[in-house]
């Protein structure tokens, strides 16, 4: 009897993961290019990313789980494409303003100094691999400068060896604080 349950228990086992595929996305960076080009019409893909569960629903105003997002460029302006996770909901294009100037975000960390004048920011990859999405700096940042009324709660949070940097929006003005709060520009 308890070979007979060990069995069928393996046995369910072994299909549960191999049909994880056929439920939940495997997000793989080329199919996602592919699909924000030819059904999305986008002309470039600057990155996709998993974004947690706040942060979705900031995006959207649901709540998805692992979900993820495609950020590129559409008809000359950044648009960004969300995909969840589960493969029975639909990928679609996200709304949402403000949108966020990677390509500025990033000329500024690089512009950021020392007091001793040397760089803190140097991209030396020149992709978006330490980049990521989310509004979880926002409440404390929030709470600490609460002089700055931020236009949303994203923050691009951008990590190195040595820093992270969260960069937010106020009144159109991109600003940066270190991972200790620090006001860098």
């Amino acid at each position: 009897m308890k070979k007979i349950l060990l069995v069928l228990i393996s046995l369910f086992s072994l299909i549960t993961l191999v049909n994880c595929n056929v439920v939940f996305y495997e997000y793989n960076y080329d199919d996602l290019e592919t699909m924000a080009k030819t059904d999305y019409g986008f002309s470039s893909v600057l990155f996709f990313k998993v974004v947690d569960v706040d942060t979705a629903l900031e995006l959207t105003g649901k709540i998805y789980n692992d979900s993820g997002i495609i950020y590129g460029v559409k008809d000359n302006e950044y648009r960004i494409i969300f995909v969840p996770k589960l493969k029975s909901e639909k990928e679609f294009i996200i709304d949402y303003s403000p949108i966020y100037d990677v390509t500025e975000i990033y000329q500024i960390l690089e512009s950021l100094e020392d007091g001793s004048g040397n760089k803190l920011f140097i991209d030396i990859f020149g992709d978006y691999g330490a980049l990521s999405i989310s509004v979880l700096p926002y409440e404390s940042i929030s709470n600490k400068f609460d002089d700055l009324d931020f236009d949303s709660p994203i923050f691009f949070i951008i990590t190195t060896d040595e820093l992270t940097f969260n960069v937010g929006r106020v009144e159109g003005n991109y600003v940066v604080f270190d991972q200790d709060l620090n006001r860098l520009n």
